[in-house]
Parts: structure tokens; sequence; C-alpha cells
């Protein structure tokens, strides 16, 4: 989600994309399409709404590799500033799901290997950077990386997949195995993501230069996630379904869509170097869970409280954009 340091020009296209993607997760934590059928809600906030962090994760990578050594650290600065202001932020929150008193165990898994709720992803990012960077030593050609990123898709798709038959069947398997956080992380989903957005920022020729090529793999992909998102839906989707298990993050056609979404707005770039846009997309992700809760007891129609959580984590967003340099690694 956050380039901030990696470029001092920024594409505003990108960032206009960026908080698009970012609406997609607060309908994935408020989703009002439950409204109509278990069957809309699911293809939406477990499928269609998915494309966001890849999105998010391939920009990462993009710019982190096309920056250098000095941009580089700074970013990493940044980015664990700005996890650890936020863990702090929502420590009533995840400090009352470990329980009290709170065991350092518990505290350190949250701090060092969940991550709470949707800021999982700043701590996959993290991890998942470094881990690009340790495999540069390795010198893998442009198709070996791209085989090591699917490689591991693809582990984290079957481990899903696997999880979900266990729960479904009542297999008795180790709990961590059914674990959310076994697929949702920096090896199976930022790893995978953040080596294709290296190869589009090192390697040219993997980017995808033709607009109409790049919108017929949108449309085709997501008409395969759909079909993923159905095929999931009407095989595991019941009673006997735990909560953690019915989010799914990991869809092989997303693979498809989520690069090409990013070189199509990189085929039409604005350059501009306000961090605006930018700051609002990163806003909006970070503070929508607060408005979530904030509006969770008021009686609303779904639509109504998406809208409302929409507005407030936009005008908080907003305020982000104005706070003078010094604070900015909030964002």
């Amino acid at each position: 989600m956050s380039d901030t340091g990696l470029e001092s020009r920024r594409n505003g296209t990108l960032d206009a994309v960026k908080i698009l993607m970012a609406l997609l997760v607060v309908g994935i934590h408020e989703n009002p399409f439950y409204e109509f059928s278990e069957s809309a809600g699911y293809l939406t906030g477990n499928g269609l709404f998915r494309i966001a962090v890849p999105f998010f994760l391939i920009t990462n990578g993009y710019f982190y590799f096309k920056a250098d050594r000095s941009r580089k650290r700074a970013w990493l600065r940044h980015l664990v500033l700005m996890y650890l202001f936020w863990m702090a932020v929502y420590a009533p929150f995840w400090l009352a799901e470990v329980g009290q008193p709170a065991s350092p165990t518990a505290v350190i898994k949250v701090l060092f290997h969940n991550g709470y709720h949707h800021l999982w992803y700043l701590l996959a990012a993290l991890y998942a950077v470094l881990c690009a960077e340790c495999i540069e030593c390795f010198k893998l050609r442009p198709h070996q990386t791209l085989l090591v990123a699917m490689a591991l898709l693809c582990l984290g798709y079957a481990t899903q997949t696997f999880a979900a038959y266990t729960v479904v069947s009542g297999v008795d398997v180790p709990s961590i195995t059914q674990s959310l956080y076994a697929t949702r992380n920096f090896l199976f989903l930022g790893l995978p993501f953040v080596l294709i957005g290296k190869l589009l920022a090192t390697r040219p020729e993997y980017q995808i230069q033709q607009d109409r090529t790049a919108c017929f793999m949108i449309g085709v992909g997501a008409l395969i996630l759909v079909g993923e998102s159905m095929i999931y839906f009407n095989s595991f989707w019941n009673s006997a379904y735990s909560w953690n298990m019915a989010n799914n993050d990991i869809y092989l056609s997303v693979a498809i869509i989520s690069p090409a979404i990013f070189c199509l707005a990189l085929n039409h770039p604005w350059n501009t170097r306000h961090r605006f846009l930018g700051t609002m997309a990163n806003g909006i992700y970070l503070v929508h869970p607060l408005m979530v809760a904030a509006f969770a007891t008021l009686t609303l129609t779904s639509w109504q409280r998406l809208l409302m959580v929409c507005v407030a984590s936009a005008i908080l967003a907003y305020c982000m954009t104005l706070l003078p340099k010094p604070l900015r690694f909030m964002t």
C-alpha cells in the first residue's frame, strides 16, 4: 500500500486505483451484498474484492525494486514505524482478543506473526520485501523468479483448500493448519505478488503494454475468479464452516487480474509530485476498522453502514493529508 519514500514523482493514476482498492477492502469488512443472498456476499467479499491486497503488494514490489538503496532503507523504516504506530492505535482491540492478563508469547505472536486484523498486510509486505531481497542472492533468472512466485501461490492455495476441506469433513488435523494465518501471510500471499512487482520493475518485457491485452486479462481473470469463488462457496460454505476459514485470501486468478490492472494504470501515467491521493488510499485502509467499530451498534442497513464507514474513513484520511512532515509516518 505505502510507497512513501520510494519516488519523488508519483503516478497519480496508480494512486487513484489504490483508493478504489482501499474501498474494496472496506467492502470486504462491511459487505452489503449479504442482504441479497449469502452467495452474492461471498462472491464479492470473498471473491472479487480480494484483488485489492495483491494489487497493493505488486505496487510495493514494483516501487521498492525500482528505488536506490537509500530510498529502500527509507521505505523500510517508514513501513516499520507505520506498522508499530497503528498496532498501538488498535492495541485495545487486539489486547482484548489476546485476553487478560496477556501472556508475552501471545503478544509477540500478534506483533511479529499475525498483526491485527487488516494490519497483517503491513507485516506481510515488510517480510516479503526482505525475503525478495534475500532471493536476489541466488541470482535467479526472470522465469525462475516467476516460477518461485507461482509455486508459493499454488502451495498457499492448496493449503487453504485443504484446510477448508478438513473443517467441513471433520478431519482431525493440527489447529495451526486451519488457522487463518496459515495462508494469510508473507510467504504464500505477500512474497508471490512482491516478486511479480519486482519482475514488472526490473524486466519491462513482463509488463503488459497493450491496453486491449490488459483489459482482456482482467475480464477473463474476473470470470475465472467468480468460478473459483462459486466452487468454494458450493463446496465449503455451510453451517460447519468456521468464520476464519470462510475468509479466502488466495485465488489463482488474482495472479492474472491484479498485475493486469497494475499494468493498465502504468500505461496511463499521471505524473505528479503530490501525495494526496496516495495518502487518502493509505488512510482509508488504515482507519476503516475504527469506523466499522464506531457504527456497529447503530441501527442501519448494511448499505447505509457501508456508506457511513466509507465517508467517515475518507474524512479521517483527508485529515491525514494535512499532517506536518514529522507525522507522515502514520500513512
